[in-house]
């Protein structure tokens, strides 16, 4: 009995350590933000030892990060030299000890060269390469915001012109085969992201994703915003649902208006569409 029982935990311990090797109980997320040179110590080279990961920082007269190098273990992994961004954000993620990433994106001004990937570290190569560009979605992108098995939510945020400020999430399932992170839809739940109130009485609805159309808009039944183009007058409420981004940065917003679901493309043409919307709109347009 005593035996059995000796047996019995040493197969217990044996399989929490195997859990614990392979990373079950958790993938690992860590964040920083770069503005000069500097050095940590993350796992990229898959043999669970951490390595030495040095982001190697160059600025220009005007103080802006324009070159950017990743050296892993001494050895230059990744190169840019045509950047204008005020510091580099980055983020390292562990889903096992085979699958390490680096997200890094460059903060800078709207229209100027930046950087918005994940890389992965190839081993026979020793260099970093892509394993998802995000780039086409401009200064929407704001992060990982977690981590689920071969799963990454990024959180999205930004300002456009139909319904100001906005945020949603998309999810990203790692791919082995490719070794690519794949977009699992382009169309996702979006939430109203105002947090100025001018006392307009406005902000309770927005709260809600409630919108008062402010004029004639013309909406339509699909998301590419092609089919059974219809108007809605001034002066109707309707319900903002979710947000489509095709991979051209082009956006659209679905509504619900009543008993059925519309389509609006946003573009700048669409200033002014809602009230209370004008007041409340500062920076980071996306059309």
């Amino acid at each position: 009995m005593k035996k059995a029982k000796i047996y019995l935990y040493c197969l217990c311990m044996a399989i929490m350590m195997l859990l614990m090797s392979s990373n079950v109980y958790g993938a690992t997320l860590k964040s920083a933000t770069v503005s000069k040179t500097k050095t940590y110590r993350w796992d990229l080279t898959h043999d669970g030892k951490a390595d030495s990961v040095k982001f190697v920082i160059a600025k220009d007269n005007y103080n802006m990060i324009n070159k950017l190098q990743i050296h892993v273990n001494g050895k230059k992994a990744y190169s840019i030299s045509d950047l204008y961004v005020y510091r580099i954000q980055i983020q390292y993620v562990k889903i096992s000890n085979s699958k390490e990433f680096l997200y890094v994106v460059g903060r800078g001004d709207s229209n100027t060269p930046y950087i918005r990937k994940i890389f992965r570290y190839d081993t026979a190569s020793q260099k970093l390469v892509e394993a998802a560009d995000l780039s086409q979605y401009s200064g929407a992108v704001r992060g990982i915001k977690k981590v689920s098995g071969n799963r990454l939510t990024i959180a999205y945020e930004c300002g456009i012109s139909l319904a100001g400020r906005i945020k949603w999430n998309y999810i990203y399932e790692y791919n082995s085969a490719k070794k690519k992170f794949i977009l699992k839809s382009s169309t996702a739940a979006v939430k109203c992201a105002f947090t100025y109130d001018p006392g307009d009485g406005y902000t309770s609805y927005f709260k809600k994703n409630m919108y008062k159309t402010a004029k004639y808009i013309t909406v339509y039944s699909d998301k590419l915003c092609t089919k059974n183009r219809s108007v809605i007058p001034a002066g109707k409420w309707m319900t903002m649902n979710n947000v489509f981004v095709n991979k051209a940065g082009k956006m659209s917003i679905q509504f619900k208006y009543g008993n059925k679901t519309v389509w609006i493309p946003c573009t700048t043409g669409a200033y002014g569409s809602f009230q209370g919307v004008n007041r409340r709109l500062a920076g980071g347009f996306f059309g």
